[in-house]
């Protein structure tokens, strides 16, 4: 099933990522700016800027602030919006490069890209409390509907040594897929133009971060 393009906005900075809605703004990082933009999710002007530094991945929002992951060290940093602190970093329990983030309410998720894995981690201990295989290379995640929402290319393998992802063969996608929480099983599947590195829902909206591409997509799927 396709996804419904809505609309296309070009992104504040060259290399957007994470992507977190907090009821009013739409929130984005990006990875070679080492920016955290609020933006206005209907011109997509941007309202505030934070500094950041690292390589950053995922973004989320837990209802009072903004957690991103923080890509090659294995760390999450809380973001305080509105004094532009950033309020803690917890050290994830068993690291990975960590990729797309989500708040399902109670628990923040993360995914472990190179083994292929959700992680549920305690938001105060940076403790992980459970574990769902995934997809090696999982990409933007969000939380929706009582759902996770993933963005992967497939496939794809781990090269530990190069450290590095590779094709496992000539066929080449890039999927976006509907998760049990309790299972991980696929629920429903799409077929993206290109890979995903954030995912947000607004509404019955989903933003999309397309990787390469200094845009952001709106979208309905059908």
């Amino acid at each position: 099933m396709p996804l419904q393009i809505l609309r296309t906005l070009d992104a504040p900075g060259p290399a957007p990522a994470g992507l977190a809605w907090d009821g009013v703004s739409l929130w984005l990082n990006d990875y070679r700016a080492g920016r955290l933009f609020r933006l206005d999710p209907g011109t997509g002007a941007v309202q505030d800027v934070l500094v950041c530094s690292g390589v950053l991945s995922g973004l989320a929002w837990d209802g009072r602030s903004l957690w991103q992951a923080r890509l090659d060290e294995a760390w999450l940093q809380c973001v305080n919006p509105a004094s532009h602190d950033f309020d803690r970093t917890l050290a994830v329990e068993g690291g990975g490069r960590l990729a797309g983030l989500a708040w399902d309410g109670e628990q923040l998720w993360v995914a472990a890209q190179d083994r292929g894995e959700l992680m549920a981690v305690e938001r105060e201990s940076g403790r992980v409390r459970r574990r769902l295989p995934v997809p090696v290379a999982a990409a933007g995640l969000a939380w929706h509907g009582g759902f996770f929402w993933l963005a992967y290319p497939t496939p794809m393998i781990f090269d530990a040594a190069a450290g590095s992802f590779e094709w496992a063969g000539d066929e080449r996608r890039f999927a976006l897929v509907q998760l049990d929480p309790n299972t991980g099983r696929e629920v429903a599947g799409y077929e993206l133009d290109f890979l995903a590195l954030g995912l947000a829902w607004v509404n019955d909206e989903l933003w999309l971060a397309p990787a390469g591409q200094g845009k952001l997509v709106c979208g309905r799927l059908e």
